[in-house]
């Protein structure tokens, strides 16, 4: 199972057949792929490819020369720089990395809760400043909140969760 964020495009490979299993992503998407060592699944991003042989992750990839992000939910994942396949990291549950195409690395990082929005409708803020809420709010919905108090904006004993129907989204 794949789900596509808005603006996003998956191409399937033409070699897509019995042996392998290759797509191409623009954009972000959710995995839930079954379990198939003879076959892995492998999807070729801006700057790198995503081998899997059974799990469910995230991807994050943008065009020639933004980052990848790889959050991973379940299983492992492999991901190796195009240009260069010694360059490498595995990733298991839990596992978060971001793929810098400036410098050419991969860094492991913290997941932002926040991150998956498009897929589960949930946002989390614990203790983050309210400028911080009101920037991850204006990107999530395409708005142009404004704080007419910029002290405001400092605030950080704010802690809610904001969770939407779909309904809520027409």
């Amino acid at each position: 199972m794949v789900e596509l964020n808005s603006n996003s495009v998956i191409t399937i490979g033409e070699a897509y057949n019995d042996n392998t299993r290759e797509v191409f992503l623009e954009g972000e998407a959710f995995f839930d792929i079954a379990k198939d060592k003879q076959r892995p699944f492998i999807i070729h991003t801006n700057a790198i490819n995503v081998l899997v042989t059974g799990t469910s992750f995230y991807v994050k990839s943008g065009t020639q020369g933004h980052n990848v992000e790889v959050i991973v939910e379940t299983g492992n994942v492999k991901l190796t720089d195009i240009n260069n396949p010694l360059s490498q990291i595995t990733l298991s549950a839990g596992e978060n990395a971001v793929y810098q195409t400036e410098n050419k690395i991969f860094d492991k990082v913290n997941k932002d809760v926040n991150s998956l929005f498009w897929k589960t409708k949930t946002l989390v803020f614990t203790k983050m400043p309210l400028k911080e809420v009101v920037g991850i709010l204006n990107q999530c919905y395409n708005v142009n909140i404004v704080l007419s108090n910029k002290n405001l904006g400092n605030c950080s004993d704010l802690h809610f969760l904001l969770m939407l129907k779909k309904e809520a989204q027409r």
